[in-house]
């Protein structure tokens, strides 16, 4: 099992613990919990209201069926249009960015699985996937996950999370991804209202993962643009930490932030090494 350096900020801000709190006394009301992990931002001590969502890996008990995780997921998004995470999405979205949404990752925030599952890996059944989409999801995704992520709540289960090993081919995999999702929001920006969002997350994991490779952990996304800014000097980034502080949309970012990405994982790809035992 690979060894990660922990998340020192330990200590989660009382609207995340009190979203916590909500979740457990919502679902421990049908599904019995084993713990609840809190990971990104919310964990790293860069959540920023209004932004930020709150991500969550929500363990259940092994005999838990995957409609019943699916029925967890339904609960939690409710739980988060309430609280003001999320915009009600009652309006039917058009298939355009409905796809968007689920292809980049957008549509949600919360991933159920069992103890066995996470302790060993089980991506397909963490991000519930089948077994193809599940070859497309790069090691350094889940590698962040657990290197960000604190316990909310229930038993710690984060020392036992067996990590394969991340290597430059994980790297490889992930710009791809990036990229071909990052061209598909810039060649569709008149179809898609929140075009600029999709961007921003898709630039923001990112720099969440090319840091990763870069410093075998997690960290503030401010800390993330800090480093590679300095080292890049690119206004994409800059760019992107204004708009979080002040959303507008713009089809210039859109276009930047593409035109980053295969800068941003060569650099990384370059001069970082990959986390090694």
């Amino acid at each position: 099992m690979e060894k990660f350096k922990l998340n020192p900020d330990t200590i989660l801000i009382p609207v995340v613990q009190h979203y916590i709190d909500l979740v457990v006394q919502k679902i421990s009301e049908r599904q019995a919990l084993v713990s609840i992990l809190v990971f990104g931002s919310a964990a790293t001590g860069g959540y920023k209201s209004g932004v930020s969502d709150i991500d969550l890996l929500v363990i259940v008990a092994e005999n838990t069926s995957r409609q019943q995780k699916k029925e967890i997921q339904e609960e939690e998004l409710l739980l988060e249009i309430a609280y003001g995470l999320k915009k009600n999405s009652s309006s039917v979205k058009g298939a355009v960015a409905s796809f968007i949404e689920k292809k980049g990752g957008n549509d949600l925030s919360c991933f159920v699985c069992t103890e066995k599952e996470l302790l060993t890996g089980n991506l397909s059944a963490i991000f519930n996937l089948n077994r193809a989409e599940a070859l497309f999801i790069d090691r350094i995704v889940f590698a962040n996950i657990v290197s960000s992520a604190v316990t909310g709540t229930g038993k710690d289960l984060l020392p036992g999370i067996a990590i394969p090993p991340i290597l430059s081919t994980d790297l490889v995999k992930a710009f791809f991804g990036f990229f071909s999702f990052q061209l598909l929001t810039l060649l569709l920006y008149p179809f898609l209202p929140d075009a600029t969002k999709y961007a921003m997350g898709t630039l923001k994991r990112a720099l969440h993962c090319s840091y990763f490779y870069c410093h075998s952990q997690s960290a503030a996304l401010e800390k993330e643009i800090h480093f590679f800014h300095s080292q890049m000097q690119t206004p994409a980034f800059i760019d992107l930490q204004k708009l979080r502080d002040n959303y507008t949309p713009s089809i210039a970012f859109v276009f930047h932030s593409f035109l980053l990405l295969p800068r941003l994982f060569l650099f990384a790809f370059r001069f970082c090494k990959p986390l090694k035992k």
